[in-house]
């Protein structure tokens, strides 16, 4: 039977498939793992294969000669089923090697039986329009299939298949667990007093630049050290807050699910006094909030290189041990973050106090967080090294990562950042390696003036930030849709969540309420979690 009456016998099936019902509930997004369907063919026109398997895609580029016509995916399906879902199935006619997408039974049936092997299921797809999905169909020129959303030339409609996201974004942002009173930056909070004569207060500086008349100190009148501007801003939604207690975390949880993000990546840092991790109470509160679950979380590990190591900070390789086996326990939680392939995220935001901050010391503490992840989850770790660092183009990672850009906060100019971000995320990735997109609302580190910062080195942007930020994030978002495929690519990390001591903020704050997260949801069309 030739490809042309094989399709018009699966029309009779594929017209059948999807009604366009009414828009009706069903599973949220972000519970059924969404999976980028990646298109490739042999030659235009003939074999179209697809795929949300990422190992599948790369092997079919490598081993088959077959090509990508856009880096970006035709669409996303589901790695589980839902109220609202379907199968599809894949399967590849014995004769010719086409490959036929089909979400009906009674036509796999007839597949089967007449020369096509099923391969199995590719994933899950919408039954009516929600959350954004966009209906896809399935076409024929009578050589082969393809999906489109609309009519390719040269093909005609063989049927609908299902309502696929067209994009899927995973915005997370940066998490500063500082804001506890036994927070063990014991020399900030000295700081603190010796400015202020608080203790324990780690939202000095900050508190000061706004001002608190409720504070467990008395009235904090409003010092701003001479800067002049607005600081009004400097106030969380929800108050000045501890984060060790859960009900701070259980509503920053809501406020961030709510606006559709999608992780906290938290930063942990090393006592090698103590041996053991410094700065991650509000990581355990997080994994103990009740809500735990409407947020997946990752680590970004800090170990920075201090000369006289007065925070005792570095990790020195008789710890390396007891620190990967301590960082690798989180993986094992069921809302660990994970890459499009399954592999568990972990940003090396800095590297150069392991050991003797060498290459080799950086890379037998990778190898050994990697080997007890492996045995403790049974995945390959995916390792993002910091595009900032002086050996990241060196250390064994499998990717790299940024967490601001420190060229446009040393030129101060966010409007610098906003133009010359992109170029900056391209010539990264010509290290060959994937890139994962950081963003950032703004900087300024004002607020350390006269406690921590020396007012010459204060570092700020000199323009409006916050005016700028909508259009930022317009070109974070166009600049992920030109980036080379990779099991990252629809991943970005905002700077950030609560870094109040240095104007990186996306949280609730009493002037601006939900701006930045509202401007987030808005441009990369997160649904609410």
């Amino acid at each position: 039977m030739s490809l042309r009456a094989v399709a018009a016998v699966f029309a009779v099936f594929a017209l059948s498939i999807v009604a366009t019902p009414a828009a009706s509930a069903a599973t949220p997004v972000n519970q059924l793992k969404p999976l980028p369907l990646r298109e490739l063919y042999d030659q235009p026109g003939q074999k179209y294969l697809y795929s949300a398997n990422w190992g599948e895609v790369v092997s079919a580029q490598r081993n088959s000669g077959m090509k990508m016509p856009s880096p970006r995916p035709i669409g996303y399906v589901f790695a589980n089923s839902g109220e609202s879902t379907r199968p599809i199935h894949r399967l590849k006619q014995t004769a010719t090697g086409n490959w036929i997408i089909s979400t009906d039974q009674r036509e796999i049936d007839y597949l089967t039986s007449h020369g096509f092997t099923l391969e199995g299921r590719t994933g899950y797809v919408y039954t009516s329009p929600v959350n954004g999905a966009k209906q896809l169909n399935r076409y024929t020129n009578g050589k082969g299939w393809r999906l489109a959303y609309g009519q390719p030339a040269g093909y005609t409609l063989d049927g609908p298949i299902g309502y696929v996201l067209p994009e899927y974004h995973q915005v997370g942002a940066y998490y500063f667990g500082a804001f506890d009173a036994a927070n063990p930056d014991d020399l900030f909070l000295q700081a603190v007093k010796n400015a202020f004569g608080r203790f324990p207060d780690p939202w000095g500086g900050v508190r000061d630049f706004h001002g608190d008349p409720d504070s467990p100190w008395g009235p904090v009148a409003r010092n701003t050290q001479g800067w002049p501007g607005d600081w009004s801003h400097l106030k969380p939604s929800i108050g000045y807050y501890d984060d060790s207690r859960t009900a701070t975390l259980e509503a920053q949880i809501d406020q961030a699910a709510s606006a559709g993000i999608g992780f906290f990546s938290f930063y942990d840092y090393w006592n090698n006094q103590k041996g053991a991790p410094a700065g991650d109470a509000a990581l355990k509160t997080f994994l103990r909030a009740a809500n735990t679950n409407r947020l997946q979380f990752m680590l970004s590990i800090v170990i920075p290189y201090s000369k006289d190591d007065p925070q005792h900070l570095m990790l020195p390789t008789t710890q390396f041990d007891a620190a990967a086996e301590n960082y690798s326990g989180y993986l094992t939680k069921a809302n660990y973050l994970v890459t499009q392939e399954d592999r568990p995220i972990v940003f090396l935001e800095d590297g150069s106090g392991l050991g003797n901050g060498s290459v080799a010391d950086q890379n037998t503490f990778i190898g050994l967080l990697k080997q007890k992840i492996k045995a403790k989850t049974g995945k390959d770790a995916y390792l993002v090294g910091h595009s900032e660092q002086g050996t990241a183009f060196q250390v064994n990672s499998d990717a790299f990562g940024c967490l601001n850009i420190g060229q446009y906060i040393r030129a101060g100019s966010y409007g610098q950042y906003v133009r010359d971000a992109p170029t900056y995320f391209s010539n990264v990735e010509t290290k060959g390696k994937p890139m994962m997109r950081c963003g950032m609302s703004g900087f300024d580190e004002a607020p350390r003036t006269g406690f921590w910062e020396a007012k010459p080195d204060v570092r700020y942007f000199k323009d409006d930030a916050k005016a700028q930020f909508p259009a930022a994030m317009t070109m974070t978002l166009n600049s992920m849709r030109g980036q080379p495929a990779s099991p990252i690519d629809n991943f970005l990390t905002m700077y950030a969540w609560n870094e109040w001591h240095e104007g990186g903020i996306i949280e609730p704050n009493v002037r601006d309420g939900k701006y930045y997260l509202d401007t987030i949801q808005r441009t990369f069309g997160l649904p609410a979690r």
